[in-house]
């Protein structure tokens, strides 16, 4: 977290969106979503194994989650024994 963050954030909670903002914006998310996804495809090769994506808010989670199904949609499924991908 940048200091100016930390300042943002000890100031008041509503003002910690204003340090969000850069992290949601949508060519950042995009570009989240490609190296994630890259980045788990990679890793299946070598080893199995699932992987957890944290988040700073849930509407930034939402958008990664939508995103990364756009990009691949094969790893969602609403059955979960099928699903590589859920919300």
């Amino acid at each position: 977290m940048s200091a100016a963050c930390g300042r943002l954030r000890r100031a008041g909670g509503h003002r910690l969106a204003l340090c969000q903002e850069p992290c949601s914006d949508e060519p950042r998310i995009a570009s989240v979503a490609a190296a994630l996804g890259m980045h788990f495809e990679e890793r299946a090769e070598a080893q199995t194994g699932k992987a957890m994506v944290l988040g700073m808010s849930r509407d930034i989670c939402v958008h990664l989650y939508d995103e990364i199904v756009k990009q691949r949609p094969g790893w969602h499924s609403t059955d979960p024994r099928r699903a590589r991908s859920r919300s």
